[in-house]
This record gives structure tokens, C-alpha cells and sequence, in this order.
């Protein structure tokens, strides 16, 4: 069992024999993720700015128009939405990519990702509310975390992995991480490999089905036709 991560150069060469019309949105949303696969491919000396890069490339797949809102609850509202993505993903995957991802990353980086209160929004609250921060509840998450292991449950234990990630990327997003700092190096490593690879199964599933409805993108390319030559 092998879980591969492709360039930015073949994913395009991919999408550009993936069936899909011209003028297509999926096609759209595709190419805008691979543009940023590209991205973090040349910031590969520059860790922040590749692990920035490889979320928006996630980002790009799972957008759509009610989803780009700064109202209240957009957190809870993201959240839904790249887990209701993944989970469509993970139903069109006929192989069981993100299983067998996690599978064999799990005693390595997805371990390291979940079982850091440092990544996990409760203790960043407990911290702002000034209130004490047990760490049996992390061990208590990471018992949840290898119990849908155990079940073969790839869409939730992925769900927390994101979920986890998604406090790394408000951190160095929203201006609340030093740039190269070297208090969390590890945690954004971890994350451009799990990003890298859930981006490849991600792209290849959405090219292999390119008549699936992903919704309307909020931006949509206006000239078109420049952008198809």
C-alpha cells in the first residue's frame, strides 16, 4: 500500500484530459487549486508560505458561494463545508485514498497533528477565557482520533486532522504566528505533508468525475474565452 503525491505539472496535464467542457466551473476550481499546488512547489524554502499556499489549493476545491462570508459563524460554517466536501470526496474515491493515507501516516504526522493542544481550538479558549486546561482532554481527542482508525472511519478522524490544522492556518492567516518562528516548525511540516497528499487524492477524484456538481464558484472568471486559449 503507497500513497503518492503528484506535481502541479501533472495534475494540469491531468485536468486538461479529464472530459471537461469548456467554460466549466469544476474545470475553473481545479486549475485555480493546482495554481497554488504550484505555489507551494516554489516556496518549498519558505515553510509558512507553502503550508499557506497548500490550504488555499484545499481551499480552491471546496469553495463555493455560500462559504465566503466574514458574518458570524463563518468558523463553524467552514468547517461544514470542507467536511461535507471530503466526505463526498471519500464516497467518490472508489479506491479508499484517504484511509489508507492515514492509515500509514497516522503514528507520524497525523499523530503529531491531533495529539497537540497547540492545535486544538478548546485550549486556545480555555486560554483567552482564562481558565484551566486539562491534558487528559487531548488524550481523551486522540483516544476519539484511534478509535475512527480502528472503525475505518477516514472522514471523521480526517475531520479532526483538518480541524486542527484549520488553528494552524487562522494562526499564521490572521497575523498570529511569526514569520519562520521556531516554536512551531514540526506542526507546519506535518501539515504540508498531509496537505500535499490530500490535495493529490482530492484533484485526481475530482478529475476523475468531472460531470459531479461542486456548486458555483463566488468569483467566476469573466473573460473566458482569454482564459480557455
Amino acid at each position: 500500500m503507497s500513497i503518492k503525491t503528484v506535481s502541479s505539472a501533472t495534475l494540469k496535464k491531468k485536468l486538461k484530459n479529464g472530459g471537461f467542457n469548456d467554460q466549466n466551473d469544476n474545470y475553473i476550481r481545479i486549475h485555480r487549486s493546482i495554481s497554488w499546488i504550484k505555489a507551494a512547489e516554489e516556496s518549498s524554502q519558505k515553510i509558512d508560505f507553502q503550508f499557506i499556499s497548500l490550504w488555499i489549493a484545499f481551499n480552491c476545491c471546496y469553495t463555493e458561494t455560500n462559504n465566503t462570508s466574514l458574518e458570524k459563524g463563518e468558523i463553524t460554517r467552514e468547517k461544514k463545508n470542507y467536511k461535507d466536501f471530503i466526505q463526498t470526496i471519500d464516497a467518490l474515491n472508489q479506491k479508499g485514498d484517504y484511509f489508507s493515507f492515514l492509515w500509514l501516516r497516522f503514528s507520524n504526522e497525523i499523530k503529531s497533528v491531533i495529539h497537540n493542544k497547540f492545535l486544538y481550538q478548546g485550549y486556545w479558549n480555555a486560554i483567552n477565557d482564562q481558565e484551566e486546561f486539562s491534558d487528559e482532554i487531548i488524550d481523551k481527542y486522540f483516544d476519539r482520533a484511534t478509535s475512527y482508525l480502528e472503525k475505518k472511519d477516514a472522514v471523521k478522524l480526517l475531520g479532526m486532522v483538518l480541524d486542527n490544522l484549520y488553528v494552524l492556518r487562522n494562526q499564521l492567516i490572521h497575523g498570529n504566528s511569526t514569520y519562520g518562528s521556531k516554536v512551531n516548525r514540526l506542526q507546519i511540516k506535518h501539515g504540508i505533508t498531509i496537505l500535499q497528499h490530500l490535495n493529490t487524492i482530492n484533484i485526481e477524484t475530482m478529475i476523475a468525475h468531472p460531470n459531479h456538481q461542486w456548486g458555483a464558484i463566488k468569483y467566476p472568471v469573466i473573460n473566458k474565452e482569454k482564459f480557455f486559449k
